[in-house]
C-alpha cells in the first residue's frame, strides 16, 4: 500500500492476515526407521496421545493408504 494510506483497507488487511494466523494448520512429516520413536515423540510433542503406540517391535496399529 502506497501513502496516503486508507485506513478502512489497512484495517481489512489486518483483520484477515489475523484471520489466517488463527485459522492456520501446519502439515508435519515425521520420518524414520520402525520403531524408533516417532510415534511417542508426536504424542509428547502434542501433549495427548494423538498416535496409538505399543509396546510390541514395529507395530503400526492403522492401515496405511497406498
Amino acid at each position: 500500500m502506497e501513502p496516503p494510506y486508507d485506513h478502512d483497507q489497512l484495517l481489512r488487511e489486518i483483520k484477515k492476515k489475523i484471520n489466517s494466523i488463527r485459522t492456520y494448520t501446519p502439515k508435519v512429516g515425521v520420518f524414520g526407521d520402525s520403531g524408533i520413536g516417532k510415534s511417542s515423540l508426536c504424542n509428547a510433542l502434542f501433549g495427548r496421545e494423538k498416535a496409538t503406540i505399543s509396546d510390541v517391535a514395529a507395530c503400526t496399529r492403522w492401515q496405511r493408504k497406498p
